[in-house]
């Protein structure tokens, strides 16, 4: 009963989210995640601003020739998420949609992660569920799993964090710990 009702919880957020996209979903890359992957496909920097002399830089996309100053202005794990699917990619399908699809998959992910986080507590299995039906459902997790933004990878590491932080405090086996140190 109790991973039938989590696994409807998730069919029914991941059929929300697909919706979702359709309506609500970023149609390409925009913004600093646009240029900072512009810049890092000339200079191989990750970088938002662009040298204009010695004393100014502003944010832009670079040319050729332009030197770009390395940034942490985004979080830079996202970056490395994007770079990574678009090169697995090689443009065969549209990048902006496959990243909001992986982060739909992620976001879902993540409500069964909350979930098995909240069984550390002493609570009742109705109000398990019903916390992670509020996490599954509230309208800006939804949202920001089908927006090119990192808050969907963000709650993913967080609650990865936690889940595996709790069970290496409670049963002190090595592959908890392993896990806890890759998310930390």
């Amino acid at each position: 009963m109790d991973n039938l009702t989590l696994y409807k919880l998730a069919f029914l957020s991941l059929a929300l989210r697909l919706v979702a996209s359709l309506f609500l979903a970023d149609d390409n890359l925009v913004n600093e995640w646009r240029v900072i992957i512009h810049n890092y496909e000339l200079s191989n920097t990750f970088g938002f601003n662009v040298v204009i002399n010695d004393f100014y830089a502003i944010p832009k996309e670079a040319n050729y020739d332009d030197k770009v100053l390395p940034s942490v202005f985004m979080p830079p794990l996202y970056i490395y998420f994007i770079y990574l699917i678009k090169t697995l990619n090689n443009e065969f399908f549209n990048l902006t949609y496959l990243i909001v699809y992986l982060q739909v998959f992620i976001s879902v992910i993540s409500i069964i992660l909350f979930y098995e986080t909240i069984k550390f507590f002493e609570m009742t299995y109705n109000s398990r569920i019903i916390l992670a039906s509020i996490f599954a459902f509230y309208p800006l997790n939804i949202f920001a799993s089908v927006q090119i933004s990192s808050i969907t990878l963000q709650i993913f590491l967080l609650l990865s964090f936690f889940l595996f932080l709790f069970r290496f405090n409670l049963k002190r086996k090595n592959k908890d710990l392993f896990l806890f140190s890759i998310f930390s």
